[in-house]
């Protein structure tokens, strides 16, 4: 199976042309004014409308209000809505009818707390990240989130009902092939393993990194003719 791309945290129209152009299947925007890679609704849709068809745009949000989101759904001409923050399954019946990715942190007990929305109809997907890190931030942090024992809680047989998994959390260029290899994920998500500094996305690293994603997919599918 080809492993999707997000490229998360784009602010400008042309990295957001350049990863298209590499490969990436979807574009992040983030909408957390904390962030340094937070954008306008209004900048957001200068980017969305560059898009071609078939590339999502996704909105970033953690715990901001419904209304709010709704509204920048509209404005920004989002595809997908990525939940970052310490939202209940409550907040969908509010939220309009688009696709939600559920962003968690992994740890042991993460999917016990969290069963709510690894089985909610409307989770389309869920990006596994790394812990918040010492100062409370989530996502975007650049560390990475321990692969094997993410791989053991998905091997037991409960998890084959969760959404589709999308892994973050320090990915890079150099690191990704193997994050793939262990985790076998539906897709993988980077944001500052592709800037040359915090907040400012590296074209080169971009297309670097959707090489990567690429060359691990072939690789398993050689491996895996090998084994039939």
């Amino acid at each position: 199976m080809r492993t999707r791309i997000k490229i998360c945290g784009v602010t400008r129209t042309e990295h957001a042309l350049a990863a298209v152009a590499a490969g990436a299947d979807a574009i992040g925007l983030v909408f957390v004014e904390r962030s340094p890679r937070h954008v306008t609704p209004e900048q957001a849709r200068a980017i969305t409308d560059a898009l071609p068809a078939f590339v999502d745009a996704v909105g970033l949000f953690a715990n901001h209000d419904p209304a709010l989101i709704t509204r920048t759904a509209h404005d920004a001409n989002l595809r997908t809505l990525q939940l970052h923050g310490d939202e209940t399954v409550a907040i969908l019946d509010q939220l309009p009818p688009l696709p939600v990715t559920r962003a968690l942190p992994f740890t042991d007990d993460a999917p016990t707390r969290h069963a709510d929305w690894l089985t909610h109809p409307r989770t389309k997907a869920i990006l596994w990240d790394s812990p918040p890190d010492s100062d409370g931030n989530f996502g975007g942090t650049g560390h990475t989130l321990p692969w094997h024992a993410l791989r053991q809680r998905l091997d037991l047989p409960d998890a084959e009902q969760w959404p589709p998994p999308v892994v973050a959390g320090g990915l890079t260029p150099a690191n990704v092939a193997d994050a793939i290899r262990t985790l076998r994920p539906y897709a993988v998500d980077v944001s500052s393993g592709v800037e040359s500094s915090r907040g400012n996305k590296d074209i080169a690293r971009i297309t670097a990194f959707c090489n990567a994603v690429r060359n691990a997919d072939r690789n398993a599918d050689r491996n895996a003719d090998r084994d039939r």
